[in-house]
């Protein structure tokens, strides 16, 4: 492959990747990081999964509240991830239980699962707010521009097609073992 092609294909790549994610709905979070001693600080943490994501997620005051748990266990730590909507109710968890007392490694995983989540769900939103402003149109002799131009038949998108698909995010309250 030559050295031309592979440019293209690499700007090409991040053309796609970026038009992917201006179509993301922007989700944010409140974080509760209660880390063990010895552990990466919060903003240790937000820095991690903001670079994960290519941005930052997190916001005081967003309806999304995550909580962030790591705790020591004997010689080792256990990790938690607790995510509740903006009426307090519990919507999904996660355990990392260790067998280490690694922090560093822990607190990386943790903060890549949050990323992936935030990431999902963000991607479940920007769908279905898709799905809900798109519109479809059918030729038809009868039919016309809103506004009077002929040719074309204008109906909402629920009367053209079946509801949208929206992708589901992963089970959130699996616990890994």
């Amino acid at each position: 492959m030559t050295l031309r092609v592979r440019l293209a294909a690499l700007l090409a790549g991040a053309l796609v990747a970026g038009a992917a994610r201006a179509g993301a709905a922007e989700l944010t979070v409140t974080l509760d990081y209660q880390p063990a001693p010895a552990c990466p600080d919060a903003a240790d943490f937000q820095a991690l999964v903001a670079a994960r994501l290519g941005r930052d997620p997190f916001r005081d005051g967003a309806p999304d509240h995550v909580l962030v748990r790591i705790v020591p266990r004997g010689h080792a730590l256990d990790g938690s991830l607790e995510w509740r909507d903006a009426k307090g109710d519990l919507v999904g968890e996660q355990t990392f239980p260790q067998v280490s007392a690694d922090c560093l490694r822990l607190t990386r995983a943790m903060g890549f699962a949050l990323a992936v989540q935030i990431e999902l769900l963000a991607s479940r939103a920007a769908a279905a707010s898709a799905c809900r402003r798109r519109r479809c149109c059918s030729a038809g002799p009868s039919g016309g521009w809103p506004g009077g131009a002929s040719g074309w038949n204008w109906r909402p998108r629920s009367a053209c097609r079946p509801p949208c698909a929206v992708p589901t995010a992963l089970d959130f309250r699996s616990s890994s073992s």
